[in-house]
């Protein structure tokens, strides 16, 4: 009944003698029964075997194999993975990372592991890989690249390619902005003396 052993129903009497309490007072166990009834880790069912109610134990992830694990993982609202220890609450440890590492293999699920070991499991879609040729991956391992940055930038205007390294040509459009200059005066000196017998000699009255 507990975390990772068999996931079969279970009746009272059978739980009583794997407890070995079996010839315990009626009382105590009655509630020792209603117990088992409320606890939020135990599936009861009251139509169980022969008629009677049985008993299960209720994981904190129900998937106890890959096809359930991919409908529990592809039923969650957000992308959040799930812990091993919560998959081998109810799933047995050995059987549980077998799968996992097949479901890997498959690229049905990611796998997130910490010096080896299994810690995350996340959701996968096996479609999104594409098999590559041979001759792309020779032709891959093939490619050295320039050993510095002088070397790439030859290589790559040598193909007709522009490297974001390049150093940058400025082009310097100078535009010559002429003052423009007022034009000269023609018809020399102008005076007033289309006026001239308007005005009056007032040097008389100077003191």
């Amino acid at each position: 009944m507990t975390g990772g052993e068999s996931e079969t129903e279970q009746t009272f009497e059978d739980i009583t003698r794997y407890l070995s309490v079996q010839h315990a007072e009626e009382k105590h166990l009655n509630v020792f029964k209603s117990a088992l009834e409320g606890m939020a880790e135990i599936r009861y069912n009251p139509r169980g075997a022969n008629g009677k109610g049985t008993y299960s134990y209720r994981p904190a992830i129900p998937a106890r194999n890959a096809e359930q694990l991919k409908a529990y993982l592809q039923s969650r609202p957000e992308f959040r993975g799930v812990t091993l220890a919560e998959l081998t609450d109810g799933w047995e440890l050995s059987d549980c990372t077998n799968t996992l590492e097949s479901m890997e293999r498959k690229h049905e699920i990611l796998v997130f592991r910490h010096n080896g070991k299994i810690i995350n499991v996340f959701e996968d879609d096996p479609t999104l890989y594409t098999n590559i040729s041979d001759d792309m991956k020779i032709a891959w391992k093939e490619t050295v690249l320039a050993s510095n940055q002088d070397d790439l930038r030859i290589a790559l205007e040598k193909a007709g390619l522009k490297p974001t390294t390049a150093p940058r040509q400025l082009i310097q459009n100078v535009q010559r902005v002429e003052k423009k200059r007022k034009a000269p005066r023609t018809g020399g000196r102008q005076t007033n003396s289309h006026i001239s017998h308007l005005l009056k000699d007032y040097s008389h009255m100077k003191k």
